[in-house]
């Protein structure tokens, strides 16, 4: 509910800020941002990246409007909400050190604030948290990863990126979205996807809002905007509505793998977590990436061991572990060498169901 609350109060943002060009292509403009596949998939999931976007978009409409001390506490609840939007926020400290140096102390001032009372209201930081969010995702940073996330945002969204750089707005907006774009940078980081791409674009759609009236005026650019979404919906399928075509990225998991874990008996170790959750069944690993990630430097073989003494009835994949170097780049980076090792030993493989690979526990 959060974050569909978040993402519908950017839409209302971007929509009320259109309004000078009419409430029906503030509308359409508002919806457009709506139907971008990263806005599509990540909106209404238990995420907490759209509430830190709702956060940070605020704090921008803060600054905005010569409010620094409310834009200084949205944007500190922004990043501790999601530690990545420290840049969009780094950005708004310089615009105000740019321009107005008194709201700069005000941003300052109420944005320390704001972390102190959210730190002593959800949870003081301790060493378990750093450990968490701050250590253990200090991860590989690759950069044809990161140009393959920019190129893919370009498929989703080219055409509201060149109108951004002709617009070349120079208010908060502006330094919101050079902000965005180091955010899109780290989208390098292993595990990263197309959530890096959701900060760029709401500045660019704030841009378009901006020039709403200008927009208005001609058909070329609605028509180049409809057409991208188009483009964007027949090459990625995000959420699965095209016939006889493979979700490409972004999909969750559907109804029919959890039934898939639900007639399983005895001990299961899925790839995805959730299904078992969903299932109300005990979870050994909540995020196999990043276990994967970590496996190389925390030496942990608790999983390892248990996995080659066949400790759970059966292992379910989304990507046949036998040829996982033919899979996709995030199945490789998800399944630890040892690990796809140790269930090829122990394991055997039993059936394919709909998505899901079943592994079952090779009898002695």
């Amino acid at each position: 509910m959060l974050s569909i609350a978040g993402t519908l109060f950017v839409a209302g943002a971007i929509a009320y800020r259109a309004r000078g060009a009419g409430w029906i292509v503030a509308a359409a403009l508002a919806a457009s941002w709506i139907a971008t596949m990263p806005v599509a998939v990540w909106g209404p999931a238990i995420k907490p990246d759209l509430v830190a976007l709702a956060l940070i978009v605020g704090a921008v409409l803060a600054v905005d409007a010569r409010r620094a001390a409310l834009g200084g506490a949205l944007a500190a609840l922004a990043l501790w909400a999601k530690p990545t939007e420290v840049f969009p926020a780094l950005a708004l400290v310089v615009f105000l050190a740019m321009r107005d140096r008194r709201g700069l102390g005000l941003g300052l001032a109420a944005g320390g604030v704001a972390l102190v009372v959210a730190a002593l209201v959800t949870h003081v930081p301790d060493a378990a948290m750093f450990e968490h969010v701050w250590r253990w995702n200090q991860l590989d940073w690759h950069p044809d990863q990161a140009f393959l996330l920019g190129f893919l945002g370009i498929l989703i969204a080219g055409v509201a990126f060149v109108a951004l750089a002709v617009i070349r707005p120079r208010d908060a907006v502006g330094a919101y979205a050079l902000g965005a774009i180091v955010v899109v940078a780290l989208g390098g980081r292993d595990g990263a996807t197309v959530n890096y791409l959701l900060d760029i674009l709401a500045a660019t759609w704030f841009a378009l809002a901006t020039s709403a009236p200008r927009i208005a005026t001609t058909r070329a650019f609605p028509i180049a905007l409809a057409l991208q979404l188009l483009v964007a919906l027949v090459l990625l399928n995000p959420l699965g509505v095209l016939p006889g075509r493979a979700i490409s990225t972004g999909a969750w998991e559907s109804t029919d793998n959890a039934r898939v874990v639900h007639d399983l008996p005895g001990a299961v170790f899925p790839e995805d977590a959730g299904l078992m959750v969903v299932d109300g069944r005990p979870v050994a690993i909540d995020d196999l990436f990043l276990w994967s990630r970590l496996h190389d430097r925390l030496r942990d073989t608790l999983i390892l061991d248990a996995v080659r003494g066949g400790a759970f009835n059966y292992v379910v994949s989304e990507v046949d572990l036998a040829h996982l170097d033919t899979g996709p780049l995030w199945e490789q980076q998800r399944w630890h060498p040892a690990l796809v090792q140790a269930v090829l030993a122990s394991y055997r493989f039993s059936e394919r169901r709909g998505a899901l690979y079943v592994y079952q526990r090779a009898q002695p």
